[in-house]
């Protein structure tokens, strides 16, 4: 009997183990289970939330080169003394500024007009010319010269400093978030 009780405690105390892990074992499966399938579960929109932005982004990248073709482009004329900005290619839309101003030697030395407010700085069309060193500033629009400390009168339109490209950071220093572009 003894040899009985040996092997067969011995054998209990073997497959007890074995049982309990058994068990254990499914509990353990089920628990996989509902962790995997809230996992799945909260997953799901995870993926959907990440390919969200990704479609976001996709009309973004396509509406950046839009934003793009409606910057207004600006070229520098000069590099010391007074900066003429002119503008090539089409203006972006904007709302219609004053028909009136007075021409001044606006921040960071560029042409910029000055109502109420901050300077606004001053974009001239393509075949404008302009005296920026000798003898008294000035532009020249249509014909007609315009020296600074005098009224400048255009059609303008307001376009905001973000739809502008190739603005030098001197002339945005102390200037207006809008710029005024002469007609």
């Amino acid at each position: 009997m003894s040899l009985t009780r040996r092997l067969i405690v011995p054998t209990v105390v073997a497959l007890t183990p074995l049982g309990l892990a058994a068990c254990g074992s499914s509990g353990s499966e089920s628990t996989a289970t509902t962790v995997k399938e809230t996992t799945t579960a909260a997953t799901a929109p995870q993926d959907t939330d990440a390919r969200a932005p990704e479609a976001d982004q996709a009309p973004g990248t396509d509406a950046e080169p839009q934003d793009n073709v409606g910057m207004l482009e600006v070229t520098v004329r000069g590099d010391q003394g007074v900066l003429g900005l002119q503008y090539s290619g089409s203006v972006p839309a904007g709302t219609p500024g004053p028909a009136s101003n007075k021409l001044i030697t606006g921040p960071g030395g560029c042409f910029a007009v000055i109502g109420a407010g901050a300077p606004q700085l001053a974009i001239f069309p393509p075949d404008a010319t302009f005296v920026l060193q000798n003898g008294k500033p000035s532009v020249t629009v249509d014909g007609a010269e315009h020296p600074v400390g005098r009224e400048l009168t255009f059609d303008t339109a307001v376009v905001p400093v973000q739809q502008v490209a190739g603005l030098p950071e001197r002339c945005t220093r102390g200037a207006a978030d809008t710029v005024l572009v002469v007609l």
